[in-house]
């Protein structure tokens, strides 16, 4: 055989390079931060010592501007970056027109009304047909407007019928008069969402709107915020909760000549014949007498089974329940005098029982219509 390489040998040498080729180009695939590359020397990567991994510190507020960062007055203190503020809230101005006022309901302690309310804003954002509630309302059926906009402003509006919950003051009853709240308030956006302001000169009762036998003394327009001790289970809330709303104010006083004569007509025939007794000549026989003070007193009581059916129970004392106490003693001194009649005629003569009968009719009389007079007076001070 010539000299040289066996071919044998050449084959296995071929073959060991090209294993070692592939050992290599696998190792740099699985394994590129070794720095191991095929074809190319590797470079040392550069050590830094003495600082912790990251970005490398700014080394001047120049640096700091061009890599983005906010520029402080201290370059060796951390720059704060300013919270963003919060939005402004939305401006809405709110205006009612009410077209018919139904009756008061004092046993239910409602007042039937509708009415238009309107509100103008800038932000069109806000929509009150979808969030306006009516707080002291019952019943409460709303017919939506959809939203426009005239001159920039969005303009948003709806009709309200409405049971408006009122407690009713019955002191001066039948000359009573009452004050009714509507109370509108949006309620999804607080105090710091939406801030209502009253259109007081839009705002009024029409002129068909009136109640009978009621006279229309006052009407109001008012916004105003509103605090509730509670956050109504909002988490991170410190406890208050504030919303913006709109205090509309009623006034209205009762025509009550002509109703306390038909309401309390039974009282009065009651104690005018408690009056009409004392004409009797004194008696011995005062049958005649005291049945017809006993037939005043079933009329007082039926009178006030009627009342009692028209008015609310009331803690306080009203005028129904002096001109009944009133009533009641009339008939009840009346009838005390005239069972005393036949032992004061046994004492005393004829005659001064018969001045007395007179000088006591008269002071009973004079009492009892200066107690009423005295306290209808009052009301009208």
């Amino acid at each position: 055989m010539a000299s040289g390489f066996h071919p044998e040998c050449r084959w296995r040498r071929e073959g060991l390079a090209f294993a070692l080729l592939a050992i290599l180009t696998l190792s740099g695939a699985l394994f590129p931060s070794a720095g191991i590359a095929v074809g190319a020397p590797s470079e040392p990567s550069p050590v830094t010592t003495g600082s912790p991994p990251g970005p490398s510190p700014v080394s001047s507020p120049e640096d700091a501007t061009s890599r983005g960062a906010p520029r402080g007055e201290d370059s060796g203190h951390s720059v704060a970056v300013a919270a963003a503020s919060p939005a402004p809230p939305i401006l809405a101005s709110l205006g009612v027109y009410i077209t018919h006022l139904g009756s008061v309901d004092l046993h239910r302690n409602a007042f039937d009304l509708e009415f238009w309310y309107w509100t103008n804003s800038v932000s069109p954002d806000y929509n009150p047909t979808k969030t306006l509630d009516v707080v002291n309302g019952a019943d409460v059926r709303m017919t939506p407007i959809p939203l426009l906009q005239r001159e920039g402003i969005y303009w948003g509006s709806a009709k309200i019928s409405a049971a408006i919950r009122q407690v009713w003051d019955i002191r001066d009853f039948p000359f009573d008069t009452q004050s009714v709240a509507i109370v509108l308030e949006d309620r999804e956006l607080t105090w710091e969402q939406l801030r209502f302001s009253a259109d007081t000169a839009n705002s009024r009762i029409d002129q068909d709107a009136l109640i009978r036998g009621w006279r229309i003394t006052g009407f109001s327009i008012e916004a105003q915020p509103k605090s509730y001790r509670t956050s109504f289970g909002e988490p991170g809330n410190d406890g208050i909760s504030q919303f913006s709303r709109v205090l509309v104010s009623l006034k209205f006083k009762r025509q009550g000549w002509a109703l306390i004569f038909s309401v309390f007509i039974g009282f009065f025939i009651s104690a005018l014949i408690s009056t009409i007794s004392f004409t009797f000549r004194p008696d011995p026989n005062v049958g005649p007498r005291v049945g017809l003070l006993v037939g005043a007193i079933f009329g007082s009581i039926g009178n006030k089974f009627a009342l009692e059916s028209r008015l609310p129970l009331s803690e306080e004392t009203t005028l129904a329940d002096i001109i009944q106490l009133a009533t009641f003693s009339y008939i009840l001194a009346a009838l005390a005098f005239s069972i005393l009649i036949p032992i004061l005629l046994k004492r005393l003569p004829e005659g001064r029982v018969r001045l007395l009968n007179f000088l006591v009719g008269v002071t009973l009389f004079l009492t009892y219509s200066g107690s009423l007079g005295f306290r209808i007076h009052n009301i009208f001070l």
